[in-house]
């Protein structure tokens, strides 16, 4: 317990500086803040809105840990923010671990290579509540498994609170996923008929009784209306008809190899040949790999398609990399982890060619990010030669290491990329401003999702399109791209990073 709690503080101190420094996106976790703060200000915990519209795009669970955080002093408000990512990681990381029960070197590589591979550490520091849905999936599955291996399927709450739990946190695919894992796991095992041994009627009654109340509290505050279209929009059009992010029924299979680096090679490597594999372990990795394939087919049919939407997944395939050993480290293990090694070792050349050909790179001039792209390098170097020598898991736990370094280091250059990420510089640019000039009317010029700018302001802006240009507000403090600076007659004008600040007469 020691080893794993001064682990963990490791990582996390590899993570603090871009969770305490960074700056939320507009599109998304300043709109989860927004959404926060109004539902604090009208008193309402089911029904919620968006800037006075009927939200009903998510349940409320993750959004009522947001408000916490809201209610939180300002010093401690990011810290906790940021941990509603990063706790649930480390705790699927850990069930994960417990489930496979891996031990040594195994757990050791398995706790590197989950944390670092891409879509798992963006997500980490991305206030999105898509972490904790793989948290629960992971949960309700590691129970059932556990149930399974017990030999006594009946008797647990702990199942089907978890799976409501997922499904109070991003809808029908919290419940669906790990259903549908379920049900193939049995499947496989030629034991499908015992499925209602571990979801009985007990189960089902619980969970639904809590999906009552749920639906019961989204009716009393929101009335009928509301409730029609949050079990159309969750149902419906969330799951079989979704009109956003449509994609090509191939996206995945470009986006996964993307998604999984520095990892995919090896990780898809050792999924394909766990299905040669006759030992324990290597059954272990087959089954896991029928339910990733299964579920990336699934996922493909699907209208809507993000790449968020394999996070739950990624702990499984990652765990064919410590499952399938068996074969020892032979040349194709050598090769898929030898190739991402030796491209990564083009981190600090590739920083040099942009440095020399964007602006934008030169205008943020931070030795912070030369060191970023130097540590990559060098760890894949290090890696590299390591792997030379068919030292599997002492490369990846080097790369896996200089890749914590440099999130680390990159946390840590932050404040000179906040401009060119979110709203909150230019919003104190902007308040600053208003009380110089005494004036509370503010104007965001094609600026996408300024509305959620009330975050920072305490209202939201005028947003104004191109068209609307010429009949901007008088006595107005105006926010808008750089470029549009000339064009829009301001004065006392301040640039922060992409954007402009400025008082229109």
């Amino acid at each position: 317990m020691r080893k794993t709690i001064l682990f963990y503080s490791a990582v996390l101190i590899c993570l603090l500086p871009a969770i305490l420094l960074r700056d939320y996106t507009p599109a998304t976790e300043l709109r989860y803040l927004s959404i926060a703060d109004e539902a604090l200000r009208n008193h309402q915990f089911f029904a919620f809105t968006d800037h006075g519209e009927a939200y009903i795009d998510k349940p409320p669970f993750f959004l009522w840990l947001v408000m916490i955080g809201r209610l939180l002093p300002l010093w401690c408000q990011g810290l906790y923010l940021g941990l509603l990512s990063v706790v649930p990681a480390f705790v699927t990381t850990e069930a994960m671990a417990g489930w496979l029960r891996l031990k040594g070197h195994r757990l050791l590589v398995f706790r590197l290579v989950l944390p670092t591979a891409a879509l798992f550490l963006v997500s980490m520091l991305t206030l999105r509540m898509d972490m904790l849905l793989t948290m629960f999936i992971i949960l309700s599955v590691g129970e059932f498994y556990r149930l399974y291996a017990s030999g006594h399927p009946h008797g647990s709450w702990w199942l089907p609170l978890l799976l409501f739990l997922g499904t109070f946190t991003k809808g029908p695919v919290g419940f669906i996923v790990p259903l549908a894992i379920i049900l193939l796991f049995l499947f496989v095992k030629g034991r499908e008929t015992d499925f209602f041994k571990y979801l009985g009627w007990r189960s089902w009654l619980l969970f639904f009784a809590l999906l009552g109340g749920w639906f019961l509290g989204a009716y009393l505050e929101g009335g009928g209306d509301y409730l029609k279209a949050l079990f159309l929009h969750q149902t419906f059009d969330g799951i079989l008809h979704s009109t956003h992010h449509r994609e090509p029924i191939y996206y995945y299979l470009y986006m996964v190899w993307l998604l999984l680096l520095p990892w995919s090679l090896w990780a898809i490597l050792s999924a394909v040949r766990a299905w040669t594999s006759e030992t324990a372990r290597g059954y272990e990795a087959r089954v896991m790999a029928i339910v990733c394939l299964a579920a990336f087919g699934i996922l493909s049919l699907l209208s809507s398609k993000l790449s968020i939407y394999l996070l739950p997944f990624v702990p499984l395939v990652m765990s064919a990399t410590v499952l399938d050993n068996d074969k020892g480290n032979d040349r194709w293990v050598t090769l898929s982890l030898a190739i991402p090694y030796a491209l990564l070792i083009l981190a600090l050349p590739m920083f040099v060619w942009f440095h020399s050909r964007e602006p934008i790179i030169r205008e943020i001039h931070s030795p912070l990010l030369w060191a970023v792209a130097a540590s990559a390098t060098l760890a894949a170097a290090l890696a590299l030669w390591q792997i030379c020598r068919k030292r599997v898991y002492t490369s990846a736990c080097v790369m896996a290491v200089g890749l914590l370094l440099a999130t680390f280091l990159a946390g840590l250059s932050m404040p000179k990329l906040n401009p060119y990420i979110g709203f909150r510089q230019v919003c104190e640019e902007a308040a600053a401003a208003s009380r110089q000039h005494h004036t509370t009317t503010f104007v965001a010029v094609g600026l996408k999702h300024a509305r959620n700018m009330d975050v920072y302001l305490g209202q939201p802006p005028i947003s104004v399109d191109a068209a609307g240009r010429a009949a901007l507000p008088h006595h107005a403090i105006v926010m808008a791209k750089a470029r549009d600076a000339a064009s829009l007659q301001l004065e006392d004008v301040r640039v922060v990073g992409d954007k402009i600040v400025g008082y229109r007469r």
